[in-house]
């Protein structure tokens, strides 16, 4: 990704989102070991920002079509 392209606001966005959920990778391990309440308060940040951005990401637009009268798109 290029910020001369998408622009530096959107790609800061995007680095900043690639960040996030690759924290939440990494801690996933722990979660499963020690459970959430062991997580320090930023990491518990991390996660809840992460499953919020992955709940995002993977919601049927299509279906959104009705409401927003916006046609859908899928991308290759």
């Amino acid at each position: 990704m290029d910020p001369l392209v998408v622009g530096q606001e959107h790609y800061d966005t995007a680095r900043g989102v690639q960040s996030i959920l690759q924290r939440y990778q990494e801690l996933k391990d722990i979660i499963a070991i020690l459970g959430m309440d062991e997580l320090s308060e930023e990491d518990k940040l991390v996660v809840a920002r992460a499953r919020k951005i992955q709940r995002f990401l993977s919601q049927p637009f299509f279906v959104a079509e009705v409401f927003t009268g916006s046609p859908a798109n899928t991308s290759p």
